[in-house]
């Protein structure tokens, strides 16, 4: 486990454990002190998000940027080698004119963003049926299968799954269902998300 925090100097710090390089440091080493994120040069890092020895987090340049070990397929920049590292943080490769504003990691499988584009993304292992197309790995960000005409303003992971709501207010859920936190009256996994029957005239 790690911990990771924005100083008030506008670096993020990271301490515990480092195996895969997941303090972003340059090392592999634990670090029971905080230890300053390597960034780009000229970039701040926020919105951090916390995966499976991997973390991720927005840059002020427009990137995402990714580091620690990709056990997930968590890297998002096409690698595959589940042995591969990024001792520092690295881009992701991001779909055509998208930007990120949002990073969730399920410490399951995958990890999920929120595109400026309206749509949400996904990458990472696909060992909860997430990723459309049925590959067991996406080494890159795709667009995840989301109602038509919907505008996601809002992403937070489950286990083994994501909750979405969308710019009416209306929550939805997919992925694992079980004991009914997909809040569709049913413990039925879904790979498309499902409307959560919220009581009446709530958002």
């Amino acid at each position: 486990c790690e911990t990771k925090a924005v100083g008030s100097d506008g670096n993020l710090y990271a301490w515990g454990a480092g195996g895969g390089g997941r303090l972003g440091n340059g090392a592999t080493t634990s670090s029971s002190l905080p230890v300053v994120v390597q960034a780009p040069a000229g970039v701040t890092l926020s919105g951090v998000a916390l995966g499976f020895r991997t973390a991720a987090a927005l840059g002020s340049d427009g990137n995402t940027y990714v580091w620690g070990a990709n056990d997930l397929y968590l890297h998002g920049n096409g690698t595959t080698s589940s042995s591969a590292q990024l001792l520092v943080p690295s881009p992701v490769t991001l779909p055509a004119g998208v930007t990120f504003s949002k990073l969730v990691f399920s410490h399951v499988a995958f990890a999920a963003a929120l595109g400026t584009d309206g749509n949400l993304y996904v990458w990472g292992s696909n060992l909860t049926n997430l990723i459309p197309g049925g590959s067991p790995v996406s080494a890159v960000p795709v667009q995840a299968l989301t109602p038509a005409g919907v505008s996601i303003t809002a992403v937070a992971t489950t286990i083994g799954g994501l909750m979405v709501v969308d710019s009416n207010g209306q929550a939805y859920g997919f992925g694992n269902n079980q004991y009914g936190k997909l809040g569709d009256g049913t413990t039925t996994d879904s790979q498309v998300p499902v409307q959560v029957q919220l009581p009446a005239g709530l958002t």
